[in-house]
């Protein structure tokens, strides 16, 4: 089940036990709506995208889009060369590190990528610098466009995960609740915070499956793969 602006709109109204706006206006459930969806984004990093980047020859910097919330992979890809590169990434003194006085000199496939700044402008910086263009391919976690509070996007569908929607509605509720000082707002946003921890657990991994540690590549200590 998908939520509209205006579907959660209603239903907040169901919860406050108010059809029609007279002790809320419609931009203040909206705002919170809103809010709901991008703390729940925030907290769960549920939103995965990724976003594709073209990279000309000798250019190392790469504002990635406003949206970014975290990255957590990317990877390489030259011009002409069907083979996906895996970047690894460094924190930018340990770049440095590596690059030393060369950060700029140096062109080659790229190996690593660092991060510079912060969203709506946060840059990949790749070293090697690329000497054949290419994609930058980077996965991430996502903030979401917020809607318009002026009902101009009530027919737009919510950004979240499907069957945690109730979610939104709890957290609308009790900041709406706690501008009219009444004191049944902490109990909506006690269930909030609870189901929201709840889908922080689940969604941490979409799968019930255990992770596996491999050794190829990574040189593990026998002690450790082998008991």
């Amino acid at each position: 089940m998908t939520m509209t602006l205006a579907t959660a709109l209603t239903a907040t109204r169901q919860r406050l036990d108010e059809t029609n706006a007279a002790g809320w206006a419609d931009p203040e459930l909206r705002r919170w709506i809103n809010e709901a969806v991008t703390d729940i984004a925030r907290k769960t990093e549920v939103l995965q995208t990724t976003a594709e980047l073209d990279v000309d020859a000798g250019d190392a910097e790469h504002t990635l889009p406003a949206g970014v919330l975290r990255v957590y992979r990317a990877t390489y890809t030259e011009d002409g060369n069907d083979h996906i590169y895996p970047l690894e990434y460094m924190d930018f003194n340990a770049a440095d590190s590596v690059w030393w006085t060369n950060m700029a000199t140096t062109e080659a496939r790229p190996r690593i990528f660092t991060l510079w700044g912060y969203p709506p402008t946060l840059k990949a910086v790749l070293y090697p610098v690329p000497s054949i263009a290419g994609t930058l391919t980077v996965y991430y976690y996502a903030n979401p466009t917020p809607l318009a509070t002026d009902g101009t996007d009530d027919a737009e569908e919510l950004v979240a995960a499907e069957g945690y929607l109730d979610l939104i509605l709890e957290y609308a509720t009790s900041m709406a609740l706690r501008r009219d000082r009444d004191p049944r707002w902490k109990e909506h946003k006690a269930k909030y915070d609870e189901d929201l921890n709840a889908m922080i657990e689940m969604t941490r991994r979409w799968s019930d499956q255990a992770g596996t540690i491999s050794r190829q590549g990574y040189g593990l200590p026998d002690w450790l793969v082998n008991g």
